[in-house]
């Protein structure tokens, strides 16, 4: 992932006045500049501009010294679009803020007084004829996203893989300080010596199973449709071992309605769970008993009676979803569903559903899609658990399949191995 800070450049700065463009060696950074040089600025960009009868326009702007003999510090015009800018101000210090009308030059126009510049954030001026306001906003935007063991240690910083960190702006330094439970605090800053931290966690590791947990149920579909951890399973229709379209080795074929593998009691109500696997979804369509429900169904496990649907599946128009209807579970409809769209057909995606007993949460490629609060998690019907098909008994005509392929399927009982927004996805074979 990549950082980007953006900073606002302004058409035109402020340009200090003669008196103060003095070399000096004792000085330091601002020989031209003395006591009134720092790192501050003050600036008006959109909204707050500066404008003549409600017009941007063109004026004079000031900075002068608030205290003393109120000594011109900077001046400049504003651009004709109302915007302008000082830079390289002693943020410590006060000034007054003018914007004067010309060609008059009468000093009755707006004056904003005692103002401090701001390195962090610009300062916004709201300019004659009206009140004259200060209002702020972040000058630099910043979002640092990612990070995963192991950290590579260099001789500025430490940054984990997966993080990538660009810099754009004056004066602006990055360090980094690891932290206990593979997390990273970047910390970014700028000559004034404000500063900006974030808190950079490792997208979880799905491959480990945590203390608590154990396996329900391993298929590798490399060769064999056999379960790794001996669960008894059915199979159903037209279904195969095909190595055309696999993740890893070789995986689950499915292309005609009502083939599925199934078992019974797989999950039962309370439990958390982590139910994860790859669907490769074929272009050529999804498979329905109609075509409203035509789709590609990972896993589902219906009731009997209406609204007894509970499925994870991808619609054709690239919607994935997770559905619990009203009529089981006993706690109303539970659902999570992406835009159209988002789920592409002829290629694998990873995709995982979690229950930590408060929330159930459903992933794709690595990232949270959303997650809803729910008193119970998966629930058991009493009907088959299926790979590839959704049914409800009494309803077969919105019973669902899937055209296409699936591969590494896994149910992991008494944890949900994930809650955060992310997780690496797997690159090999789970291991039993």
């Amino acid at each position: 992932m990549t950082n980007t800070l953006v900073s606002y450049t302004p058409k035109r700065h402020g340009s200090f006045t003669y008196n103060l463009r003095r070399n000096s060696p004792t000085l330091n950074m601002f020989p031209k500049r003395g006591i009134y040089g720092g790192r501050g600025h003050i600036s008006g960009k959109f909204p707050g501009i500066v404008t003549v009868a409600g017009t941007p326009s063109i004026r004079p702007v000031e900075i002068r010294e608030r205290h003393g003999h109120r000594t011109l510090i900077a001046k400049t015009y504003s651009n004709p679009d109302g915007t302008y800018r000082f830079d390289d101000l002693n943020p410590n210090r006060q000034y007054d803020v003018i914007a004067r009308d010309e060609p008059d030059g009468v000093f009755n126009d707006v004056i904003v007084p005692a103002v401090y510049p701001w390195v962090d954030h610009e300062l916004i001026f709201h300019g004659h004829p009206m009140p004259a306001s200060f209002e702020d906003v972040f000058y630099r935007e910043y979002e640092i996203v990612g990070g995963a063991t192991p950290y590579k240690i260099d001789d500025i910083s430490v940054i984990p893989d997966e993080v990538s960190v660009e810099l754009s702006g004056r004066f602006l330094r990055l360090s980094a300080e690891e932290m206990p439970s593979s997390a990273l605090r970047l910390i970014i800053s700028d000559n004034s010596g404000l500063s900006k931290s974030f808190l950079v966690t490792s997208p979880a590791d799905i491959g480990s199973l945590p203390p608590g947990s154990y396996l329900q149920s391993l298929f590798h579909f490399d060769e064999s449709l056999e379960d790794e951890t001996g669960t008894t399973w059915n199979l159903l229709g037209d279904i195969s071992i095909s190595n055309e379209q696999a993740k890893f080795g070789s995986a689950l074929k499915i292309y005609s309605m009502d083939s599925n593998l199934n078992a019974m009691d797989v999950l039962n109500d309370n439990e958390q769970f982590c139910i994860d696997g790859w669907i490769w979804c074929d272009p050529m369509g999804g498979i329905g008993g109609s075509s409203s429900v035509r789709s590609y169904t990972l896993f589902g496990q219906g009731g009997t009676g209406s609204s007894t649907d509970q499925f994870v599946r991808i619609a054709e128009d690239g919607t994935l979803s997770y559905l619990r209807q009203a009529n089981i579970g006993g706690e109303g409809e539970k659902s999570i569903s992406t835009g159209s769209g988002v789920m592409s057909r002829g290629e694998w995606h990873h995709i995982m559903l979690t229950y930590d007993g408060s929330f159930v949460r459903l992933y794709a490629n690595g990232a949270k899609v959303g997650q809803v609060a729910a008193a119970k998690g998966w629930i058991n019907t009493g009907f088959p658990f299926t790979i590839g098909y959704q049914l409800v008994q009494t309803h077969p005509q919105y019973r669902s399949g899937h055209n296409g392929y699936i591969d590494e399927f896994r149910v992991v009982k008494g944890h949900p191995i994930v809650t955060g927004e992310t997780y690496v996805v797997p690159k090999t074979p789970y291991v039993a």
